[in-house]
């Protein structure tokens, strides 16, 4: 599963499902992740991987998506998920 913001610049994140649906608290917390970087609730479209393609001439990192949904979330990095060294 792939998410990104709605029409905003920014990273995005990979949910990788080994063929299995996305529990909706997964995807939820995936989305939250996602728009951590800004300071209030934002939309994150997500997708299946096979949806994404990379824009024909557009810069590197530039993609397009189609069969989309739309989740709306607060911002919330979860670093009780971060792996520490």
């Amino acid at each position: 599963m792939w998410l990104h913001l709605k029409n905003e610049h920014g990273a995005h994140t990979v949910i990788i499902t080994d063929g299995k649906p996305v529990p909706d608290k997964v995807l939820k917390i995936a989305a939250e992740i996602t728009a951590s970087t800004k300071s209030a609730s934002v939309e994150v479209d997500y997708t299946q991987r096979k949806n994404v393609k990379r824009k024909p001439n557009g810069h590197p990192g530039q993609t397009i998506y189609v069969n989309y949904k739309t989740i709306l979330v607060a911002p919330d990095a979860h670093e009780e998920y971060l792996v520490k060294h």
